[in-house]
């Protein structure tokens, strides 16, 4: 019943802004809608409207105790979102629609960095722009692949793609 615990907590944070519980009832209000995320490849709306909530928490309430536990669960919401912007890319990049791919990935680069799937999305991005016929973009992507992800599997598939290039 968490649509009843949502209403709840949202009336008393309403009612009772300057009370110390606020935060929890933020914080409980954001695993409400934790709670209902559904697969990874799914309408991604009730981890969109947790994300807001614990935004909400850290930018509100910086020194709660419950922030500390809203940063972490923030971090989980924010790498799921990229993993599923990352799905949609390739949803597009296999059905060769390298514009769609591309604003999918560009969107993972620019508003999810640092989760982890930087690397992957350089490259596909650099895959895109190579069908695109922008190779010169594509070559700079590959060789900022290889220089600052060296040790991984996504490297070695720049440094092919370089050389296939030249």
């Amino acid at each position: 019943r968490y649509d009843g615990a949502l209403s709840y907590y949202r009336s008393f944070s309403d009612l009772h802004p300057q009370h110390p519980k606020v935060p929890y009832t933020v914080l409980r209000s954001a695993s409400c809608h934790y709670n209902q995320i559904r697969s990874i490849n799914r309408d991604q709306t009730a981890t969109r409207k947790a994300q807001e909530q614990l935004e909400v928490l850290i930018r509100d309430y910086p020194y709660a105790p419950e922030t500390r536990e809203g940063e972490t669960l923030l971090r989980n919401l924010r790498t799921r979102l990229s993993r599923n912007m990352m799905q949609l890319g390739d949803f597009y990049l296999n059905r060769d629609e390298y514009q769609s791919a591309a604003e999918r990935y560009r969107s993972v680069l620019n508003i999810y960095p640092g989760l982890g799937l930087d690397a992957e999305g350089l490259y596909k991005l650099g895959v895109c722009y190579e069908n695109m016929m922008r190779r010169d973009e594509a070559r700079r992507l590959f060789h900022v692949v290889v220089a600052n992800y060296p040790n991984s599997d996504i490297s070695e598939l720049a440094a092919e793609r370089i050389a296939a290039s030249n």
